[in-house]
């Protein structure tokens, strides 16, 4: 199944509830690009078996599905579920002044720009933060 947040973000939620796993199960998309696996049950620091996985992401392709014009396979190991978060494409800008090459290749590169999260310190016994309802 698919939610929305109403500001763009869409997130897949794939449940295997059998005791097989679903390697390669293709699955209709409403995004076309990447979607980054942000749960996999599976996994071993959930008590799974850690055998399953899609490698942190999948990349849609246009191959109809689900009513869907785009769609990736998916694994889903058994008695479990992994869910996706839609990495939308950058846009890509025009510029309004054309711009002209220089016949001779440059040797400068650029800096590469890092933005660092800030550190959050995290209590085993707080609760967890609940998001307002609307």
């Amino acid at each position: 199944y698919l939610r929305f947040d109403g500001a763009g973000q869409m997130i897949a939620c794939v449940i295997n509830f059998s005791s097989d796993p679903h390697p390669d199960h293709r699955i209709g998309l409403p995004g076309e690009g990447v979607w980054t696996e942000i749960l996999n049950t599976d996994a071993e620091s959930y008590d799974g078996t850690g055998e399953y996985g899609n490698l942190g992401q999948v990349v849609t392709v246009p191959v109809p599905s689900h009513g869907f014009e785009h769609s990736a396979e998916v694994t889903v190991g058994p008695l479990a579920a992994v869910f996706f978060r839609y990495v939308p494409p950058e846009p890509t800008t025009t510029s309004a002044e054309p711009t002209t090459t220089s016949a001779e290749p440059s040797t400068t590169l650029a800096e590469p720009t890092i933005a660092l999260a800030e550190p959050v310190e995290a209590s085993p016994t707080a609760p967890l933060a609940r998001p307002e309802r609307r």
